[in-house]
């Protein structure tokens, strides 16, 4: 019974008391305000959505023509999604970064929001990145895995 007890309260540490979320939604956006705006959005359920959106050249155009994309995410994918939300600690960082570092900098600079929802909480981070800001490792490498998905599959 003793070692029982000892392997689960090993494995309870090892695995840091998290478990992967069964149900949730991460979207991410980059946006240069007032031109352009890209965003992924990826479910429990293995779907996602890439919509891009050029308003400078839509406003040119004179109509808009936001490109969409969706579909099914491979398993591979998937569970390096899933990981990757999991060791971010998304609700243990900050609501927003790198607007308080200079008032009169304009918001053509690129914005970067990020929302994800599980298990009935919601977690909104927005993010104008300056040379002072800085992030967790794993959440530097959900952003990269981000990006390298949205260029695969865009």
């Amino acid at each position: 019974m003793k070692i029982n007890l000892w392997l689960f309260f090993a494995c309870v540490l090892l695995t840091g008391c998290r478990s992967e979320p069964k149900e949730f939604s991460y979207t991410f956006i980059m946006e240069s305000i007032d031109a352009y705006k890209l965003t992924l959005t990826i479910d429990h359920r293995r779907q996602f959505t890439i919509e891009e959106q050029n308003f400078f050249f839509d406003r040119h155009a004179n109509h808009y023509n936001p490109v969409r994309k969706e579909g099914n995410m491979n398993k591979t994918d998937f569970k390096e999604f899933k990981k990757l939300l999991n060791n971010s600690n998304l609700f243990e960082m900050l609501d927003d970064y790198g607007f308080d570092v200079e008032e009169d900098q304009t918001l053509h600079d690129i914005i970067y929001q990020i929302h994800y929802k599980t298990d009935g909480q919601d977690k909104f981070i927005s993010i104008r990145l300056d040379d002072s800001t800085q992030f967790p490792g794993a959440f530097i490498k959900l952003i990269e895995y981000t990006n390298s998905f949205i260029n695969k599959n865009k």
